[in-house]
């Protein structure tokens, strides 16, 4: 027998990953696609595998971090890709009020040092579209966000699931 332990949730972490991209959904992406993704893999999987009900909190709990993962390199990947073509992106075009709101804290040196790295990244994608830092700082960023938002909807698709069987 055949078994697509982690089709399911690469799949549906490729497609929330694509959904994240679209800039009017991307603010919602986090806290609503990712879950669903992951209540949709668990979905799918039990459905592939034709597991027997209840879904074990393990099984919810892998699936949803590995949609959550997914999901981030994905979108990781996508973001850097179009910030490779268009050579800006919404980093680059809210750096001026950022550094506006970030100079109201009097941070200092620290805040100094800070602001010559965001230009730094801010320069690089302008001059060439890509930035090692950027692409650094967004992929462990999506990997925090959408691993945690992952593992919420893995559990929240289980207790549905578990419910409807």
């Amino acid at each position: 027998m055949i078994s697509y332990k982690y089709l399911p949730a690469l799949v549906c972490g490729f497609g929330a990953a694509v959904l994240s991209t679209i800039p009017g959904i991307k603010a919602i992406g986090c806290c609503i696609i990712v879950p669903a993704a992951a209540w949709l893999s668990l979905f799918l999987d039990h459905r592939i595998n034709k597991a027997v009900p209840p879904i074990s909190v393990k099984k919810a709990i892998i699936l949803g971090i590995t949609t959550g993962l997914f999901a981030a390199f994905f979108s990781t990947f996508f973001d850097v890709l179009i910030t490779l073509i268009t050579h800006t992106n919404e980093f680059v075009q809210t750096l001026p009020q950022t550094e506006i709101a970030m100079r109201s804290f009097n941070l200092g040196k620290l805040l100094d040092d800070t602001l010559v790295l965001l230009n730094d990244m801010s320069k690089d994608i302008a001059k060439s579209g890509f930035s090692v830092l950027y692409s650094i700082a967004i992929l462990f960023s999506n990997i925090f966000v959408d691993i945690i938002f992952g593992l919420i909807g893995g559990l929240l698709g289980m207790v549905i699931q578990n419910k409807r069987t």
